[in-house]
C-alpha cells in the first residue's frame, strides 16, 4: 500500500496526496467509530 502512494505522490503534488490519505483516513476513522457503537 505504502509503495503504491508513493509511486502516485511522485507524480502528483503533495498536497492533493494528503488529502486523499486524510480523507482515507477520516472514512477509515469513521467507520471503525460506527462499528464500534454498533457493537458497544
Amino acid at each position: 500500500m505504502m509503495d503504491k502512494l508513493k509511486t502516485v505522490s511522485s507524480h502528483i503534488p503533495k498536497g492533493i496526496v494528503a488529502e486523499i490519505t486524510f480523507e482515507e483516513r477520516t472514512r477509515k476513522l469513521d467507520e471503525a467509530i460506527r462499528l464500534g457503537y454498533s457493537y458497544g
